[in-house]
Order: C-alpha cells, then sequence, then structure tokens
C-alpha cells in the first residue's frame, strides 16, 4: 500500500455529493472498477517519476478521527468535520505521491479546502517538537512557511508514547508542496 491522503469535509457526504464525486473522479480516471481507479499522470513531475498508470482506493464512509484530533482540527480550520473523502494509492512509487496530492488538492477544492496528511511531512532533518514536547520548533515554522499556502501542525501522541505531529492544509499548500525538492506524501 501506497500513500494515504484525506479531504476534511464539513457535513456528512449527500447521495448527490457522493455521486458528484464518483462522475468527477470517473472524468479523469484512465480506468474505474467499483472504488479502485487508475491515473494518468497530469503534472509533469508526475509524468517523470516512473509510471504510466497509478492506482487508488476511494473512502467516503469511513470516519475514525478521536474527539480530541477533531477539536484540534476545528480550532485551525474553523470546523468540526462531518465526514473525509480518502484516497489511498495502491503503491508507493513516485509518480502514487504526486497523482495522490493533485486528486486531493483537486477534491478539497471542490469541497471543504482542507487536507489531512495523516502525518508529519517534515523531512527528517527537521525536527517539528520542542525538547519539552511542544509544537513546532522555529526551524519547522519556518521551512513550512517557505512553502506557500495555508499549513498546521497538529500535535499527537504516537501508539508508543512519543509525541509527534501531523499536518492539515489547503489546496494552494498542497500544490506547492507538490513542487518542493523535499515533497512527499505520508504513507
Amino acid at each position: 500500500m501506497g500513500p494515504v491522503a484525506s479531504a476534511l469535509i464539513r457535513q456528512a457526504l449527500s447521495r448527490e455529493q457522493k455521486a458528484r464525486l464518483v462522475a468527477l473522479l470517473k472524468s479523469r480516471a484512465s480506468h474505474w472498477r467499483e472504488d479502485d481507479f487508475w491515473f494518468c499522470p497530469s503534472s509533469k513531475k508526475a509524468e517523470q517519476a516512473d509510471s504510466l498508470t497509478a492506482g487508488f482506493f476511494l473512502e467516503t464512509e469511513s470516519f475514525y478521527y478521536p474527539a480530541d484530533e477533531l477539536d484540534q482540527i476545528e480550532r485551525v480550520i474553523g470546523f468540526r468535520p462531518r465526514a473525509i473523502v480518502s484516497l489511498s494509492a495502491l503503491s508507493n512509487q513516485p509518480a502514487d505521491h504526486h497523482i495522490l496530492a493533485e486528486l486531493i488538492a483537486w477534491i478539497a477544492q471542490e469541497f471543504d479546502r482542507w487536507i489531512d496528511f495523516g502525518g508529519s511531512i517534515l523531512p527528517v532533518s527537521i525536527e517539528p517538537l520542542g525538547p519539552g514536547g511542544e509544537i513546532a520548533t522555529d526551524a519547522a515554522n519556518a521551512y513550512l512557511d517557505k512553502i506557500g499556502g495555508r499549513v498546521f501542525s497538529l500535535p499527537y501522541l504516537t501508539a508508543s508514547g512519543e509525541h509527534w505531529v501531523s499536518h492539515v492544509c489547503d489546496p494552494e499548500f498542497a500544490r506547492n508542496w507538490m513542487e518542493h525538492d523535499d515533497f512527499h506524501m505520508v504513507k
């Protein structure tokens, strides 16, 4: 399995919105089978990466955020998501990362404008937490601010008890991130 990203949605998707989402994805997909679909890359970087098509899985039914995460998200984006549209790449090649970012930015733009990366996008050379576990060191903030668009670092406790961050952004940040040298989606 490859990287995953989700568009945060203000209200549960209606039947009509789900049909619109599927129709929009089908109109851009090179192949569609139930909730699995394939895309040919449209960005130059994805085309140069490695594959002509990439497979993805669409999920609109599951909603699994703990209450404390929803509280944090609501504080930074201004609403409490009631649904998500998640896309999962079926492999982990560079083209999959680019196409996933392109698709999730497009979906977020169509709906409520916010993307959950599902983890930290910072390169390993930048520590997102201070020595006391506080969020976003100056280096992490400076790194993210240079990319452009809006991005928020949300702290959480890992299963092993370590403090870490996840990133939520707008479509502009996601598109700018795609062009960055350190670009990757979270697996």
